[in-house]
């Protein structure tokens, strides 16, 4: 958090967000699975992961990641996509 100024409100939010999806998308082209949570705000679960992570009172938690071996058989679901017409638009 203090390494951004004081007109990047929040952007540590942005920048983690950014940072995870390309760290799962790199442990899953290693064959790792992951399942990315929202940190839910919890005063005391918050004392006892900093604690436990050894994280300084300058950083903020944002995410949490769960991260281990897929099973042998999934099954995922698949959404349609939309043309790129549908959601591009010229200026």
């Amino acid at each position: 958090v203090s390494a951004f100024g004081g007109n990047e409100i929040n952007q540590w939010y942005v920048n983690g967000g950014i940072y995870c999806s390309f760290l799962v998308l790199a442990l899953h082209s290693l064959g790792i699975g992951t399942c990315i949570f929202q940190w839910a705000y919890d005063k005391s679960k918050e004392k006892e992961l900093r604690k436990l992570a050894n994280i300084r009172e300058n950083e903020e938690i944002i995410i949490v990641v769960g991260i281990g071996k897929y099973e042998e058989k999934i099954s995922v679901p698949i959404g349609c996509r939309k043309r790129i017409e549908e959601i591009s638009y010229k200026f």
